[in-house]
């Protein structure tokens, strides 16, 4: 069985990166809207081709431009408000319309080095070094910024009045959790792909939260569990012919499954 670096390394950074964010999104209770963010990315990705076409845009750099733009809107929502999953359901609904129009723009006048459908499904054998490299980036620059950050994101879900009254701005916090949630569901999204970004950005810290007795051990659980998906749906994927996306999937889910009988146990 012949097996790529390149492979490796992306699955690697897939784990580690949605395996850091997943934790905060389970413990700040962001799932409705954090599983809304991949719209984001695709409209992102989208808007991307279309200006690396036109403009002569790197797509990445295109694609994390507009979505930035995306969330800066959804966060002045949040700080004026908004409750939270209002925001997420007027998100989807916006980002999943305009995704359409874009998608058949893109298909109908730019011609495509790659299939579209790779974004959609995902698919960790086809990356190239340059998507490896940029994956490897985000991973470390996400595990960093969860790790600097994760003690103030446990406080603000255990008392955010308390917090909020000591001074902390949690709208600072939202900010970047937001931030680093868009940027690596669109710099991974040809890695992980579209469908898959919603599971691994809800399910790892899900399953941590089960299992876990205390905030650090949820942390470890959830990097732990998201990685060794990733690489274990490659090597399944690899063994079994068939794609990597949607072993990583069920296999997360099969380990939901298993938190959910062992947390009724204790």
């Amino acid at each position: 069985m012949y097996i790529d670096i390149r492979w490796v390394i992306a699955a690697t950074s897939v784990g580690i990166a949605f395996g850091s964010l997943s934790i905060l999104v389970a413990i700040r209770r962001l799932h409705f809207l954090a599983g809304g963010l991949p719209h984001g990315a695709l409209v992102a990705v989208l808007l991307g081709i279309i200006a690396a076409n036109v403009l002569g845009i790197p797509v990445h750099l295109a694609s994390i431009l507009f979505i930035s733009i995306l969330i800066a809107i959804a966060w002045m929502l949040l700080e004026k408000g908004v409750s939270g999953d209002v925001v997420a359901a007027a998100f989807v609904s916006f980002c999943s319309s305009v995704a359409v129009i874009l998608g058949y723009m893109v298909l109908s006048l730019f011609p495509l080095k790659e299939s579209l459908w790779a974004y959609i499904w995902g698919d960790i054998l086809l990356v190239d070094w340059n998507t490896v490299a940029l994956s490897a980036v985000i991973a470390v620059a996400v595990l960093i910024t969860t790790l600097t950050t994760y003690i103030e994101h446990m406080c603000i879900a255990v008392d955010g009045d308390g917090v909020r009254l000591a001074g902390v701005r949690i709208g600072l916090y939202d900010l970047i959790l937001l931030t680093m949630l868009a940027a690596t569901s669109t710099a991974l999204l040809k890695a992980a792909g579209f469908v898959l970004e919603h599971v691994l950005i809800l399910l790892p810290g899900t399953i941590a939260v089960n299992l876990a007795k205390t905030g650090i051990q949820a942390l470890l659980y959830s990097l732990v569990i998201s990685l060794a998906a990733s690489l274990i749906g490659l090597l399944l994927g690899l063994a079994l012919n068939q794609p990597p996306s949607g072993l990583i999937g069920l296999l997360l889910f099969a380990t939901y499954i298993f938190s959910l009988h062992v947390s009724r146990r204790k």
